[in-house]
């Protein structure tokens, strides 16, 4: 799926190796935590990931230092949560939720709406689907991260 992901140009970035909070580890566990993940996916794409999204939006300036060292060139947040995760049995809610924040931005300006997790299957298809209309009618595109912020997916 990865391979997949990356092949058809989509930009992915490392989320840790095990989700952990960064914040709580010591250097060498936030060292291990992003070079395992960094290690299997560059085994499997032969690419290493640029941007990082830390795990519940946890990090510090000891964690920048060592995404620093490690290479990584953006860390990257969200404008919106779209509490999608609060709705893991309920499609139908996770696309309301989804929507509502699309509606509640201004189409104007760079924005990151959401976590958009996949806890069910094809959940971030279907929130794209469904959201269309209003990306066409309120001016919304996605982009890559890379278009985003203009740094290179890959490094």
């Amino acid at each position: 799926m990865l391979q997949r992901a990356v092949d058809s140009g989509h930009c992915v970035g490392s989320h840790t190796w095990s989700h952990a909070n960064l914040t709580t580890l010591d250097d060498d566990g936030v060292r291990l935590e992003l070079s395992r993940l960094e290690d299997a996916f560059t085994r499997l794409t032969g690419k290493k990931p640029n941007f990082f999204r830390p795990p519940f939006g946890s990090y510090n300036s000891r964690v920048v230092q060592i995404l620093s060292e490690l290479g990584y060139n953006a860390l990257v947040l969200w404008n919106e949560d779209t509490n999608d995760w609060d709705h893991p049995e309920d499609v139908r809610a996770s696309v309301e939720v989804f929507k509502q924040a699309v509606r509640s931005l201004n189409p104007a300006s760079a924005s990151i709406v959401s976590l958009d997790h996949d806890i069910l299957p094809n959940v971030t298809d279907i929130i794209i689907d469904a959201t269309s209309v209003v990306r066409s009618e309120e001016g919304w595109r996605f982009v890559t991260m890379e278009e985003c912020l203009g740094v290179p997916c890959y490094r």
